[in-house]
């Protein structure tokens, strides 16, 4: 169990790094889109590949922004059935919704590996840009990596949790978060700000 808790640990410290990196690659692009507007509308000039280079960004934010949002429990779920079931037949469903989600990134990220391959074979070239496509690319595709590993460890201890009767922190790692839960995670996150970095 610590070895799984270790490595939950430590896949999600990549991920947070991979988001942090997209959201600042995000963010210089918008002003770098900013400038290429003024330019463009007071002398004439444009910057050649901005659209190409934010769709790039775009790709890769969104694929580790799943990997955070499966690691904070955020994405959307119907719960309705849960409300009225048993607690370990809830967290069985929850285990299965894990699964389904794994499964479904894990048929995208090979898609997406199918096309990174296709790339290198070929020599590809950004459209506008004189650089390999591989490069965005490769890093569009380790968003959908570092999901399946996370999804797999966490499948992984949460099958050990939920066997040791220990379904409190099967809920934790991937249970929905309840009103109340959303509330002290929202809490935590605006204290988190106000500390800013340590």
């Amino acid at each position: 169990m610590r070895l799984l808790d270790r490595l939950i640990q430590w896949t999600s410290v990549v991920c947070r790094v991979g988001v942090r990196l997209g959201g600042a690659m995000a963010v210089l692009i918008c002003f770098v889109i900013a400038f290429d507007v003024v330019a463009r509308k007071a002398v004439g000039v444009a910057i050649v590949g901005v659209d190409e280079i934010s769709g790039f960004i775009l790709a890769f934010s969104c694929s580790w922004g799943c990997a955070l949002a499966l690691l904070h429990r955020a994405h959307v779920r119907i719960e309705t059935i849960q409300l009225v079931l048993p607690q370990r037949m809830c967290a069985i469903l929850d285990m299965v919704a894990l699964i389904l989600i794994g499964a479904f990134v894990a048929t995208v990220g090979w898609f997406a590996a199918n096309v990174l391959n296709m790339s290198i074979d070929m020599g590809s070239d950004a459209d506008m840009l004189d650089f390999p496509i591989w490069i965005p690319q490769a890093a569009w595709v380790a968003g959908f990596l570092i999901f399946v590993v996370l999804a797999v460890l966490l499948l992984l201890r949460s099958v050990m949790a939920f066997f040791a009767g220990d379904l409190a922190t099967l809920h934790a790692l991937i249970g929905s978060r309840s009103a109340i839960e959303e509330v002290e995670y929202e809490k935590q996150q605006v204290m988190l700000y106000r500390e800013g970095p340590q």
